[in-house]
């Protein structure tokens, strides 16, 4: 039908727009594709709903765009709210589209916490737990969908416990979030153990990624004991799929299992070619990103590595890769540009880094949060505080939950002698945080020296 047919064109595009990187222009494209059809079935339709995944696309293509940091006039933010909650009302188990929703209600319940309005936060908050309890009703907590549920909640209470404690108490607040973390640590042991007993078929990268998430924020050795043997599982049930893999070396460089990490990364990228059609699109965009992430990962190993043999074998492996993509795409290419950022900042040409990441931050209209992060170290060599400041400001603005921003910026206040300021950004980085150790360690450093300030 012609239904069906609007239905792929728009699913086409969402995948493609899923794959290739986060893009305003591919979320858009979707959007738009949808708002030629929906019009129409609500005119002749409006209780039928096999045209509904209409509006759940255009609902999440506008949800991607938010939750990259970029504006929604209020009509787009209500039209998102309304596509997707009736479409989570006819259809209690999608799981992604409750997902979708909360994440949506976190930014806006944040904001206004930002602005001292508690009580409208507070309300944000309650809706949010009501949808995810309705879900959990509806799907119970043993089934895939549900057992994500819970993880999301896990999140968010853990994330609201360990704000309130900071609110309170402060710096001081350090051993009750260690006890709070380790509390949390067993939380997520459980509900990983209930996701490593369901059916590896029904665990795809999506289930993969929420409990390496959840571990990343209760796990304070970084090990991702949890979650590692999931991911093996899942690849063993889904040996062809090429995203699974790349998030498999992600979990493996997490914990520093580099020559891991290139082996898995290897294996995507001598994969056989496909028919054309969108699995293959997939692959040649999965086979790029494995590149992409050989070189992040030999640069970091270059950063780490204890001996100039191994600094220097990592800084070949790195320069080969780079090698490796530039016969894919153009020696111009954007990409290639913050591939030899990278490099050039493992060489310590840090010049040469700021001219390339600078003219990739442009072409990406500042939307890259890991290139922003580089163009912010750079500045930090070469002493330009201001640059970095304006750099970690922009990362907040696109992800105002990550700490590390708000640690180095408390590293520009410290510096420049703002003691209160650098706390204030450190207490930030513990609500998004809370188990960082070093975030304490910096902590306890500045309270000392702000207590013989006030001495003297």
């Amino acid at each position: 039908t012609n239904i069906d047919y609007q239905i792929e064109y728009a699913d086409l595009l969402w995948q493609l727009a899923s794959i290739s990187g986060f893009s305003r222009t591919g979320y858009e494209s979707v959007i738009n594709a949808c708002d030629e059809q929906i019009p129409y079935h609500q005119t002749t339709s409006p209780d039928d709903p096999s045209w509904l995944p209409l509006r759940r696309y255009r609902g999440l293509s506008y949800a991607r765009i938010k939750l990259n940091g970029l504006d929604l006039s209020e009509e787009d933010r209500e039209q998102t709210e309304a596509d997707l909650l009736a479409v989570l009302e006819a259809d209690p188990t999608d799981y992604e589209v409750l997902e979708t929703i909360v994440a949506m209600k976190q930014i806006d319940a944040a904001k206004a916490s930002e602005l001292g309005r508690r009580t409208e936060a507070e309300r944000i908050d309650e809706e949010s737990a009501a949808l995810v309890d309705s879900f959990l009703e509806t799907n119970g907590d043993d089934s895939i969908g549900g057992v994500q549920a819970n993880i999301l909640r896990t999140q968010i209470e853990f994330r609201q416990a360990a704000s309130a404690l900071v609110a309170e108490f402060g710096p001081a607040a350090t051993p009750k979030i260690e006890a709070l973390t380790a509390e949390y640590q067993e939380t997520t042991a459980d509900l990983a153990a209930q996701i490593a007993a369901l059916d590896p078929a029904e665990v795809d990268r999506d289930a993969v990624l929420r409990v390496y998430n959840l571990e990343s924020l209760t796990d304070t050795s970084r090990t991702y004991a949890s979650v590692l043997p999931i991911v093996t599982r899942a690849r063993q049930a889904r040996p062809n799929d090429p995203l699974l893999a790349l998030t498999h070396a992600e979990i493996l460089r997490a914990r520093g299992d580099f020559d891991e990490t290139f082996e898995v990364l290897e294996s995507v990228i001598d994969r056989p070619r496909l028919p054309l059609g969108l699995e293959s699109i997939m692959l040649i965009q999965a086979k790029s990103s494995a590149i992409v992430s050989q070189v992040q990962t030999a640069v970091e190993a270059h950063t780490k590595a204890e001996t100039d043999a191994d600094k220097a074998q990592w800084l070949t492996r790195a320069k080969d890769s780079r090698a490796a993509l530039a016969q894919i795409v153009a020696e111009t290419s954007p990409a290639i540009q913050l591939l030899d950022a990278r490099i050039a900042v493992a060489e310590n040409d840090f010049v040469t880094a700021q001219r390339l990441v600078t003219a990739y931050n442009q072409f990406t209209n500042d939307t890259d949060t890991e290139a922003l992060w580089l163009a912010a170290r750079v500045a930090q060599q070469l002493g330009q505080s201001g640059n970095t400041r304006s750099a970690l400001e922009r990362i907040l603005v696109l992800d105002p939950t990550m700490a590390a921003a708000n640690v180095a910026l408390a590293e520009v206040e410290y510096n420049l002698g703002r003691l209160e300021a650098a706390r204030a950004r450190l207490l930030q980085a513990q609500n998004s945080n809370p188990d960082d150790p070093y975030v304490r360690e910096r902590l306890a450093l500045i309270e000392q020296r702000l207590g013989n300030r006030e001495a003297a």
